[in-house]
C-alpha cells in the first residue's frame, strides 16, 4: 500500500520546464530577428540602430 511516496522512475516525465525556456529562447530569436526591421522603418539611423540592438541583445 503507497503512503504516498512514489518513486520517481514510475511518475510520467514532466517537460514543463524545459518546454517553458524553448518558447522563452524562441520569442528571444524572434525578438533579434524583427528589431532591426522595425527600427529601420521608423527612420532610425544606422549608428543608432546598431548601437540599440547591441543594447538589446545584452539585456536579452
Amino acid at each position: 500500500m503507497s503512503d504516498g511516496n512514489f518513486n520517481r522512475q514510475l511518475l510520467p516525465p514532466n517537460s514543463y520546464r524545459s518546454g517553458l525556456q524553448v518558447g522563452r529562447q524562441q520569442m528571444r530569436q524572434k525578438v533579434v530577428d524583427i528589431l532591426p526591421e522595425i527600427l529601420k522603418d521608423s527612420g532610425i539611423g544606422d549608428a543608432e540602430c546598431d548601437k540599440i540592438l547591441k543594447e538589446v541583445r545584452s539585456r536579452l
